[in-house]
This record gives structure tokens, sequence and C-alpha cells, in this order.
């Protein structure tokens, strides 16, 4: 019988998705999403920051450079940043030649962005929540000043209090890309943050790592925007552009920059 995972007991690093994504935790989430999110994805990114063709965007959290790669490939000039030189060396890989595609080394919690660069930006994949909300805030204030006046920015997180709690388990186990993850969550009521173990194995090795994930509620999510001088002007369940609701279990929130 497989021992029962159990949850981080201390606080975990600020900087833990800085080193988590390698190994086997890389092929998991390299299998976890179907090519026909990323399309469906990309022609959601494409109306919602309407995108004209030679549009600049910024993916921030990149990975392997999944939507960079579907931007480019509609047209767009795609900038992918990322701290994993795990993650960069596949998007880089990827690459078709004469792509107009650049790659940034680069973390979330403090980027290095030029002013009025980006006509678009997004995060997908749930990496919104990953840092403490001063790094965060300090995120969307350098987002806020590298997009071009009515630029939009699109994030995409499961950790918005009213998409979170409503499906909130403690335990969860999952399979994808040959890998089998187990994850482990405790709440933090003072921290507001839900702390994780997760393993991931693959039948011969086994790899333990622990994350954190903060939750706001949309309405804070909203503040912080605000505070980078991005306006709120959609809310949606999902890429096929539904309107989301309630207890969705995902949002993708659209924000402006004033014109």
């Amino acid at each position: 019988m497989t021992a029962r995972l159990e949850p981080p007991e201390g606080p975990v690093p600020a900087n833990w998705h800085e080193t988590f994504f390698d190994g086997l935790m890389n092929a998991f989430w390299m299998g976890a999403v179907p090519e026909e999110q990323t399309d469906a994805e990309a022609e959601f990114l494409m109306k919602q920051l309407r995108l004209a063709p030679r549009a600049r965007v910024l993916d921030l959290g990149c990975g392997a450079g999944r939507m960079c790669l579907a931007l480019a490939a509609r047209g767009c000039a795609a900038t992918g940043l990322d701290i994993s030189d795990n993650f960069l060396g596949r998007a880089r890989a990827a690459a078709p030649e004469g792509a107009d595609l650049t790659w940034l080394k680069q973390s979330l919690a403090d980027p290095d962005l030029p002013a009025a660069a980006f006509d678009g930006a997004f995060m997908l994949g749930n990496s919104f929540p990953y840092m403490p909300p001063e790094d965060t805030a300090r995120m969307l204030i350098a987002i806020g000043r590298a997009l071009t006046p009515g630029g939009r920015l699109c994030l995409n997180t499961a950790a918005a209090a009213e998409c979170f709690w409503p499906h909130f388990e403690a335990e969860g186990d999952y399979t994808a890309g040959g890998v089998r993850l187990r994850i482990a969550h405790r709440f933090d009521p003072v921290e507001g943050a839900v702390l994780t173990r997760f393993e991931a194995s693959d039948g011969e090795t086994a790899e333990t790592r622990d994350g954190v994930q903060y939750i706001h509620t949309i309405r804070e999510i909203a503040g912080l925007l605000a505070q980078a001088g991005l306006t709120v002007t959609g809310l949606f369940a999902k890429a096929d552009g539904a309107v989301w609701e309630p207890g969705d279990p995902h949002v993708y929130i659209i924000a402006e920059k004033s014109a």
C-alpha cells in the first residue's frame, strides 16, 4: 500500500517556483495540456487581447513556449519569460526558423521589462498565485508599465477564492506525460495560502517538492490590477468565451491599461 502523502508542516520558500519545474515535474506539466486547449487559448487571446498581425505579446511564465509558439504561428511577435533553463531550452528547440520569438530568463517576482513594449500580455497555467502578495503586486506594476496604452492583460487562475474553495480537496492523484503526481494540501489561514507537497513518480524514480499558492478573491485581484493601472473588463470561465460565474473552477481575467 502506498504511504499517505503529508502536506508541508513549515513555510515554503518564496522562490519555490524557480526550481520546481525540472525532472519529473517538468515531464508531468509538459503532458498535462492537450494541443486542443493550446489552440483554443490562442484564439481566445487573439480576440480578448485584440492582437492584430505583428502585435507584440508577452507570455509570463511561458514554460516550454506552447502559447508563444501558437501566437507566433498566428502572426504575433511573441516574447516568453521564464526562470527555468529546462523549459526555455525546450522552447528554443521547438521554435521554427523565422518565427518572431524572443525568450527571456527572468523571475516573475521582479521582471525587468521595457516600458510600453507590448500590445498585450498574459499569464496562463495558474502561475499567478505562486508568489507572496507583495511580489505579485510588484510583478503587476512591471506588466502595467510594459503595456502600451490600451493594452490588455489576461490572467488565468484556479486559485481565486471563488474558484478554489468550492472544489478544494486535501489530496489529489493525477497522471500526465507518463508521470503520476500525488498532492497533499494544507491551508495556512494567517498567510492566506495553501501549502502543497507534490510527489511525482514514473514507476522507477520519485521526486518530492513543496509549493504554495496564495489565495485571493477576485475583488482583491482587481485591486492589485488597479494599483498597476489596469482595469478589469471581463471574466471568463473557459477559452471558448463562456462568461465566468461563481463556483467555476477557473477564471480568465481580462484587464486593460488606460489609453
